[in-house]
C-alpha cells in the first residue's frame, strides 16, 4: 500500500489545472487527470480520489505520481508504448520483395500472402504489409503457367487450330457467356442514394450506384470505388469466376470481424455486356450490416 504521499500544488499549477477542468474544450481525458492533483493536494486519500473521479486506485496513483515528476505537461501526454509487432529486419523485407517479383514454387499463377509467408517464415500479416510498403499486387499480375505433359504442344496446337482454322461446319464453344433471353443482365443507374454501414460506421455512401439485374438473382447495388472508403477494406487472396462477367477479387472489412470475410467483391475488368460496373464495388447484404437505399438528397 503507498502511504504517506504528499503534493504540493503551486498557484501557477492550481490555475493552469483549473483552467483545464474548467474548459469544455478539454480533452474528458485530461479533465478527471486535472481533477486528481488538486483533490490530493487537499489532503483527500486514494479512496475518496477514487469515489469523486470514479477512477480504479492505480490509475489514481499513476497520474498523481506522473504530476510528481513532470508537472501538469506530464498529464497531457501519454507515456509512448513500444510497437505490438517487432518489424522485420531488412535483409529479409528485401528477400519477400525480391522473391515475389519470381515464380511461385507450384502449379499456381501468381503468389498469395498465405504461400509467401510459409516459403519466408513469417505471418500473412507481415506479408501483407511489405507488400503494401512496396507498391506489389501479385494477384493483379497474369502469368500463364506452361504444362510439364510432354505432349502438351501438340494438344496446345489443336486448340488453337479450331479458333484459327476451324474445320467445315464446326461449332467452336467459348467458356464465355453473353447474356440473353434465357440469362438476362440488365444495368441500370439507381434514383437513390446507397449506404452501406458495417459495425455502425458507414463504408459507403453514393448517389451514383447502378443496379444490376441479373436472371432470377436479388437486385445487386454496385458502388463507384470513389466513394467507397478503401481504408477501411482488405484486399484477400480469394476469387471467383463468372462466365458472364469474369474474374471477380473480394475484400474484407476488418470493421465487421470474421462475419465481413470477403464481404465485398468487383469485377475490374469485366466483359464487355457489363462494361459499366468496372471501378465498381458490391457488397453482401449478409455480410455488413445494412444496404439502404435512402430518397435522393
Amino acid at each position: 500500500m503507498r502511504t504517506g504521499i504528499s503534493i504540493t500544488v503551486s498557484s501557477a499549477d492550481g490555475r493552469r489545472l483549473t483552467a483545464l477542468i474548467e474548459d469544455r474544450n478539454t480533452p474528458q481525458k485530461h479533465v478527471w487527470r486535472a481533477q486528481i492533483v488538486p483533490l490530493s493536494g487537499d489532503g483527500l486519500g486514494t479512496n475518496a480520489i477514487m469515489r469523486q473521479t470514479a477512477k480504479s486506485k492505480t490509475c489514481v496513483w499513476r497520474w498523481r505520481e506522473r504530476f510528481m515528476e513532470e508537472g501538469v505537461d506530464g498529464l497531457l501526454r501519454d507515456k509512448t508504448r513500444p510497437a505490438r509487432v517487432e518489424p522485420l529486419g531488412d535483409e529479409i523485407t528485401a528477400w519477400i520483395v525480391a522473391r515475389t517479383l519470381e515464380y511461385p514454387p507450384c502449379e499456381a499463377t501468381h503468389w498469395t500472402g498465405a504461400m509467401m509467408a510459409e516459403e519466408a517464415g513469417v505471418s500473412v500479416s507481415a506479408v501483407q504489409r511489405i507488400w503494401r510498403a512496396h507498391g506489389l499486387a501479385p494477384h493483379r499480375i497474369r502469368l500463364f503457367k506452361l504444362s510439364n505433359d510432354p505432349k502438351f504442344i501438340d494438344k496446345l496446337r489443336d486448340v488453337v487450330g479450331l479458333y484459327v482454322d476451324p474445320p467445315a461446319h464446326a461449332i467452336v464453344l467459348s467458356p464465355i457467356k453473353v447474356p440473353g433471353p434465357e440469362h438476362p443482365i440488365t444495368i441500370g443507374r439507381n434514383p437513390k442514394r446507397v449506404v452501406v454501414s458495417v459495425a455502425g460506421r458507414i463504408i459507403a455512401d453514393t448517389q451514383n450506384a447502378l443496379t444490376l439485374r441479373e436472371a432470377n438473382y436479388p437486385l445487386v447495388q454496385y458502388i463507384p470505388r470513389r466513394d467507397v472508403d478503401m481504408t477501411l477494406l482488405e484486399r484477400t487472396d480469394h476469387a471467383t469466376y463468372c462466365p458472364y462477367k469474369g474474374d471477380c477479387a473480394y475484400y474484407s472489412t476488418p470493421l465487421g470481424g470474421e462475419r465481413s470475410t470477403n464481404a465485398v467483391w468487383s469485377y475490374e475488368a469485366p466483359y464487355a455486356a457489363v462494361a459499366a460496373i468496372e471501378g465498381y464495388l458490391a457488397f453482401y447484404p449478409d455480410r455488413v450490416d445494412a444496404i439502404e437505399e435512402r430518397p435522393e438528397v
